[in-house]
């Protein structure tokens, strides 16, 4: 009998030796590179083009306070990727439908706190060199993605990276309690309130 925590370590492995995992991992790295800066751009237009509000909303207040962002992104991340591997075990174990939900929530989620993240430590970077706005996050933060494209395992922390730091964003906008959704908004102790 195959413990739970055994299928789990199979369904893990059986997604390593995915086909498009190791396709990744057999490209060159300058096209590797390439393609991680055209994909990156794509999803970056796609999410700030598509959603402005609702994606530079969270870059704000993730680039205003970064430390808070991570802080709120680590767990956030950790639950959808631990929805991910349970849609994956589910789909490879009992039924269709059911693992679909939780990897296409996850197909959507973790690209677009990729992005967010991406364009956070794209203006941060941008700024330090003088040039500040949305046109410069991007372009610095594709860039450092294909920077990130020539090794896998800095592709894997670079992601870890933003992904932490945009999903603690995009969380901490959207589930904000009375208007904490604007960036401008400043914690202020309670002894100091009037």
């Amino acid at each position: 009998m195959v413990s739970w925590q055994g299928r789990d370590l199979e369904a893990l492995g059986a997604l390593l030796e995915h086909e498009l995992v190791l396709l990744y991992v057999s490209l060159e790295p300058t096209w590797r590179a390439l393609g991680h800066v055209v994909v990156a751009l794509v999803l970056t237009g796609v999410v700030f083009g598509l959603a402005p509000g609702y994606s530079s909303r969270p870059a704000t207040r993730a680039r205003r306070s970064p430390i808070i962002s991570s802080a709120v992104g680590v767990p956030a991340v950790l639950t959808i990727l631990g929805l991910v591997m349970f849609g994956y075990l589910i789909l490879e174990t009992l039924a269709f439908i059911f693992g679909v939900v939780f990897l296409l929530i996850g197909a959507v989620v973790l690209p677009t706190a990729v992005v967010v993240g991406l364009v956070v430590v794209g203006q941060s970077v941008a700024t330090k060199l003088n040039r500040d706005g949305l046109f410069y996050g991007v372009l610095v933060g594709c860039t450092l993605w294909g920077i990130a494209g020539l090794s896998v395992p800095a592709t894997v922390s670079v992601a870890a990276i933003t992904a932490t730091l945009g999903l603690g964003g995009l969380v901490r906008v959207r589930f904000g309690v009375l208007d904490a959704d604007d960036p401008t908004d400043r914690t202020v102790p309670p002894s100091n309130k009037t």
